[in-house]
């Protein structure tokens, strides 16, 4: 009962929450039907370390649920899958 995309914000500064919060919105309008926010996890140990060694750069944690690029036995990655979600994530960030 994982969500498909998960954002860990414990450790993002509170100036960036509108832009997670503009990525979640944006990954939903691609179809992603569950986005949440710090399910499970809450952002970890490597967040800290960056937010803390970086305090003024927008650094996130995204959790991405194996079923968005695996097969239904999840037993082998599928390349479409993997290809089509970089690109979701790219088209997010305008990086196309």
């Amino acid at each position: 009962n994982r969500a498909e995309l998960s954002f860990g914000t414990h450790f993002i500064p509170k100036f960036y929450i509108p832009v997670v919060k503009n990525m979640k919105e944006q990954l939903m309008k691609l179809g992603y039907s569950d986005v949440a926010f710090n399910k499970p996890f809450m952002g970890g140990y490597i967040l800290e370390w960056l937010s803390q060694k970086f305090p003024n750069v927008f650094i996130c944690s995204m959790e991405v649920n194996k079923k968005l690029y695996m097969n239904k036995t999840r037993t082998a990655s599928n390349s479409e899958k993997i290809a089509a979600l970089s690109a979701d994530i790219a088209r997010i960030f305008n990086t196309e």
